[in-house]
């Protein structure tokens, strides 16, 4: 029996096994470090106006 070949190139497993969760995981380390940054910078009010004094979906630590 022949070893069966992937068409996948193992590049492609490197990026994604490996590259893709691991900004998964620094994304997650930083929104938790800094989740005011984190939540103004996907905010969709416009960046001359300042956000809401407070933030309601946060929770308070």
């Amino acid at each position: 029996m022949e070893s069966s070949r992937s068409a996948i190139p193992p590049v492609y497993y490197a990026i994604f096994a490996i590259y893709e969760p691991l900004l998964c995981l620094l994304g997650f380390i930083g929104a938790c470090s800094d989740p005011k940054t984190t939540h103004d910078g996907q905010a969709p009010w416009p960046t001359d106006s300042p956000p809401p004094a407070s933030l309601v979906s946060l929770p308070v630590f």
